[in-house]
């Protein structure tokens, strides 16, 4: 069944739940449960001197249960790249299509590099790093996912199953070529996220999210699921198989184990939402709407810990209760920058 799925032999069809303006419920109210949980990692290092594993995240001690957000939100990408190539060239008829989604691809990965690493570059400033060794060392999330965004695309023009062998093999250069030279591995090290390198490791994330976003966009829905399914078992699997015989799952490095592994657990994490339905992802769905505009308000928690106390201030619990209160917080005020204008997406 792998081998013969593709794109071309999908009519769009009508399967999903929409909501306002034609969005997938689904996608809306996975991501922005991605948003939540994104939040809730974040702030604890905020403000958390010392906070318990178990709420930490990208930590050298090993693999810990935040670590998945990540992957969730890089998931939450790709389902959506190929409702975006699909609008662009509804709109164009045909007539300067190529240029019209290239304009739109490379526009929404500027957005999301610049919104990455503007505050990114202003936080280890305000650190008192000099301006230039600043520059060089400012990476983060956003950036990383800029760049797998791009990669994606570029995979979007291959078959599904071809798409996903494609990005397997990227993650497995990246870990047996490249993660094994000296100044690769300490550059990794060295940036967050891993920096340009790791993105050959992320990339799969996001394409494993483009073939389900083409799968819901596309397929009789009994076909997304199955696909969805059995990718998300294969990745995981596989994601294990490579922790145990090649690299453990490890976020600092970024290995492929995590990568692969994360990417299973994102899809079959979102089929379950698709499937399910769940009436609380309603709770999460202004989030997920505009995650961009939700990202920028983080700077309301960040900007005033930055300029007063600095991270990593306060005790547990009392730090792990202003982590959740803050991520309520911007829940809340997500739908509110939204009616005010602040709409930003990706």
């Amino acid at each position: 069944m792998w081998g013969t799925l593709g794109a071309g032999r999908f009519a769009k069809r009508g399967g999903a739940v929409f909501g306002e303006g034609g969005r997938y419920n689904s996608i809306d109210d996975f991501r922005g449960l991605a948003v939540f949980l994104m939040f809730n990692a974040n702030f604890v290092v905020v403000f958390a001197a010392d906070p318990p594993l178990l709420v930490n995240h990208a930590r050298p001690e090993g693999f810990l249960p935040l670590d998945l957000v990540a992957p969730l939100f890089g998931f939450a990408i790709g389902l959506c790249l190929p409702l975006t190539l699909a609008r662009a060239r509804a709109r164009t008829g045909g007539a300067g299509d190529g240029e019209r989604v290239l304009s739109r691809v490379a526009r929404r990965a500027a957005l999301l590099f610049l919104i990455g690493y503007v505050p990114d570059f202003w936080y280890g400033y305000a650190a008192a790093a000099s301006l230039w060794e600043n520059a060089a060392r400012t990476w983060g999330i956003l950036e990383t996912w800029a760049l797998a965004y791009v990669l994606a695309f570029l995979l979007c023009h291959l078959r599904l199953d071809l798409r996903l062998v494609a990005a397997l093999a990227l993650a497995l250069f990246y870990q047996l070529f490249l993660l094994p030279l000296p100044a690769v591995a300490e550059a990794v090290r060295s940036l967050v996220e891993g920096g340009p390198a790791a993105v050959l490791s992320w990339s799969v994330i996001i394409v494993a999210g483009t073939i389900c976003g083409e799968l819901l966009y596309r397929a009789p829905r009994q076909v997304f699921l199955e696909w969805g399914l059995r990718m998300g078992l294969v990745l995981t699997s596989l994601g294990l198989l490579v922790h145990f015989l090649v690299a453990p799952l490890d976020r600092i490095l970024v290995t492929a184990s995590y990568t692969l592994f994360g990417a299973g657990v994102a899809a079959l994490v979102f089929v379950w939402f698709e499937f399910r339905r769940p009436a609380w992802g309603a709770f999460f769905r202004r989030a997920g709407q505009y995650p961009l505009t939700a990202w920028v308000l983080q700077a309301l928690v960040y900007g005033p810990v930055v300029l007063t106390v600095g991270f990593g201030h306060f005790a547990w619990p009392l730090a792990g209760l202003m982590a959740l209160a803050a991520a309520v917080a911007l829940l809340v005020l997500t739908p509110v920058a939204q009616r005010a204008g602040l709409r930003l997406k990706v």
